[in-house]
């Protein structure tokens, strides 16, 4: 009388290869997402900080942009240039803040989102592929340890059972990992679109801080060549200055001198050291810009 018990067949064993694979297959992309989401976890806690020192920032170069609106060379007068530069800043300060707010703004739910992802349904879902394969696992041991002896009389009930245990648990393995599939499909998906649509947003709200930064910065430029031709003027009387003090680049006999002429002459000695370093500077920057034009 033949036996009605499940017996593998050489299909059977193709399948169970091609399972293996694919629950090799899972554990790696599990792998890969547990690592996205750290990664994710990472990146927050960092904008955080970021966001943090920002701040800090912002007030410094707030304080900074009001106190050159607010310079003058005496109560009564101040630069309109070095106004207008401070003005310029505050603008700039301002889109930089802004920027930065919209970083942390952007950043600051991701971290909870990711975490929120890992619902009481995903565990359990992820909980009962665990079981089923690892019960899979078990079963596939003793049924190839167990498969040799298959045609001895005595171990055939206990191979029959065997048999059947093993094949109703890669049915359930096969539907657990289907299921997991779907979630842990789901949960990558979300957070690839949630992190890429985030540093889109990010790059754009970049962009635009340099696109309007150049634009103040080019309406500044006559003002910046006026302070130039300005600061020009004051070199060349400096210059002449320092020719009326002979000592001027010598260390001078100052007991000759008054205590004010003294503070003078202190001054232009220092006046002069500027422009001479100032012109060795930017006889330097010159050199390599000829050097690299001719590379």
């Amino acid at each position: 009388m033949a036996s009605s018990s499940p017996t593998m067949e050489v299909g059977d064993e193709a399948a169970d290869i091609k399972l293996r694979d694919r629950l090799k297959s899972l554990n790696e992309q599990q792998e890969n997402y547990e690592h996205v989401r750290n990664e994710i976890r990472r990146l927050c806690k960092t904008v955080k900080s970021y966001a943090g020192a920002n701040s800090t920032l912002d007030e410094f170069g707030f304080q900074f942009a009001d106190q050159l609106q607010d310079f003058g060379w005496s109560k009564e007068e101040k630069d309109p240039y070095v106004g207008k530069c401070g003005a310029v800043f505050k603008q700039l300060e301002a889109l930089r803040s802004e920027m930065n707010l919209q970083l942390d703004k952007l950043f600051d739910p991701l971290k909870a989102m990711v975490d929120g992802m890992e619902t009481k349904s995903s565990q359990d879902t992820h909980k009962a592929f665990t079981s089923a394969s690892e019960a899979y696992d078990d079963l596939h041991k003793k049924f190839n340890t167990l498969k040799p002896q298959k045609d001895k009389a005595t171990d055939k009930k206990k191979i029959q059972k065997i048999e059947g245990d093993y094949q109703e648990a890669r049915s359930t393995v096969e539907k657990a990992t289907k299921e997991y599939e779907t979630i842990l499909k789901a949960q990558e998906f979300l957070s690839k679109f949630e992190m890429l649509e985030r540093v889109n947003s990010q790059m754009k709200a970049t962009l635009q801080y340099f696109a309007q930064g150049h634009e103040l910065m080019k309406g500044l430029e006559p003002v910046i060549q006026r302070c130039r031709r300005t600061w020009r003027a004051l070199e060349r009387s400096t210059r002449r200055l320092t020719r009326c003090l002979p000592a001027a680049r010598e260390v001078p006999s100052t007991r000759l001198l008054s205590r004010s002429h003294q503070q003078t002459h202190r001054l232009l000695v220092f006046a002069s050291k500027a422009i001479s370093s100032r012109r060795a500077e930017r006889f330097s920057q010159t050199s390599r810009g000829t050097s690299a034009g001719l590379c």
